[in-house]
């Protein structure tokens, strides 16, 4: 009870920040307890690429890295197969 009785007081000290403290203070704690809670992660690799200021072929390959890198399906590898195959059946 008396625990109660000193935060109230607390809060009427600080007047209209006595929210905005009390929630930093929150957050200061949940942000330590959501940052130890992520596991590492291991980066392979980063590929960045500007699709919003660049040409459509830009976007097109901005969007078939994000397709790879999301799915594991590789357009550009799974079309270099079939011309291969194509072009070895004509032979």
């Amino acid at each position: 009870m008396e625990g109660i009785r000193q935060l109230a007081e607390f809060w009427r000290a600080a007047g209209s920040d006595a929210k905005e403290i009390f929630l930093l203070q929150k957050l200061d704690v949940l942000l330590k307890a959501i940052a130890t809670s992520v596991p590492e992660v291991a980066v392979q690799n980063v590929t960045v690429i500007d699709a919003d200021n660049g040409s459509r072929a830009t976007q097109i390959a901005a969007f078939l890295e994000q397709l790879k890198q999301s799915t594991g399906m590789d357009v550009t590898q799974v079309v270099n197969q079939l011309a291969a195959s194509s072009n070895s059946a004509k032979s």
